[in-house]
């Protein structure tokens, strides 16, 4: 029998009985203690809080014991989980090179550009062209009039009080004589005309492949050289390789066309296929190789990698397949 405490004086026995159903009835004693309060607490509850102080010191040793490891000791046990992922320990390796060949363009493009370069090097106008001109005493006496104009399909700009001028296939001095001796013969005597040429557009050269910024390029003068275009296009890439093609209109005659070539000043003798040897260009600094290009050239500078075919010549989009 036990005893529970009601008042602080009384002792009284609490029996529960609970049945599960009517053939079987089984008997569960409960014992109550009083808390001072009055209150009734079973008395499996008071094991509660010994139980949860011991679960809690418990989690103490174990997190005191993860906190105080000791990490510069000797590692007994061997390492064997290390991989090598198979790619190289200097990940700019590709940049470094890349690099190191547009200082080598650089340098070779100032040693060209020291030297005599023979042959004209005005530009021939044509279509496309924008030419600034400044004409004296066209609309007031003693007042320079400045003009801007655009070169028509037919080689041809329009000046007031003269018309029509053809301008097409000389160049700027060309220009300024032809527009003076029509504005001679109408309305102005002796007058004084300057032409400069503000846009370049009539001689494109297409720029493709592993170079840093293709696209379409106009040259500035008549004789531009590889080297020049090259540098406008930024320099090659990180993947450039050491060949560059030239395709350019004409007809291949011989084997010894591309020797020819680094000489040959008649466009109608060029090949139509000229491959340059970038190393021999570039490291080397051979500058018989640095070619004239013209109008119309298309240049690629073939990459590293030849797991794509190259699609050349006058399609809407050369390039890689």
């Amino acid at each position: 029998m036990l005893f529970a405490r009601g008042d602080g004086q009384d002792k009284m026995n609490a029996d529960m009985v609970v049945s599960r159903d009517n053939s079987t009835k089984a008997k569960v004693s409960a014992s109550f203690r009083a808390v001072p309060n009055g209150t009734c607490v079973h008395s499996g509850l008071r094991r509660l809080p010994r139980l949860v102080a011991s679960a809690f010191c418990v989690a103490i040793a174990m997190l005191s014991g993860c906190s105080h490891q000791d990490f510069g000791g000797p590692i007994t046990s061997p390492i064997t989980d290390v991989v090598d992922s198979g790619k190289p320990y200097v990940q700019n390796q590709g940049r470094s090179e890349a690099l190191l060949r547009a200082h080598r363009l650089a340098k070779v493009l100032a040693e060209w550009k020291g030297e005599t370069v023979q042959g004209s090097t005005d530009y021939a106008l044509g279509a496309d062209d924008v030419l600034e001109l400044s004409i004296l005493n066209l609309e007031e006496p003693g007042k320079e009039s400045k003009l801007v104009r655009t070169i028509a399909k037919d080689g041809s700009i329009n000046i007031p009080w003269a018309g029509k001028v053809s301008v097409a296939g000389g160049n700027a001095q060309d220009a300024e004589k032809k527009v003076a001796d029509a504005l001679a013969e109408r309305i102005i005597k002796n007058p004084q005309v300057t032409v400069v040429v503000s846009v370049f557009k009539s001689a494109p050269v297409l720029v493709t492949g592993a170079v840093t910024k293709p696209g379409v390029y106009c040259l500035k003068k008549n004789r531009s050289t590889l080297l020049e275009i090259l540098a406008q296009a930024d320099g090659l890439s990180n993947d450039s390789g050491d060949e560059m093609l030239i395709i350019r209109g004409g007809t291949l005659t011989d084997s010894n066309a591309v020797e020819k070539a680094v000489t040959q000043t008649d466009s109608n003798a060029t090949p139509n296929l000229i491959s340059i040897d970038l190393k021999q260009l570039l490291d080397a600094g051979d500058l018989r190789l640095n070619l004239w290009v013209k109008s119309g050239d298309i240049i690629t500078v073939l990459p590293k990698s030849r797991n794509y075919v190259y699609v050349l010549g006058y399609v809407q989009r050369p390039g890689s397949v």
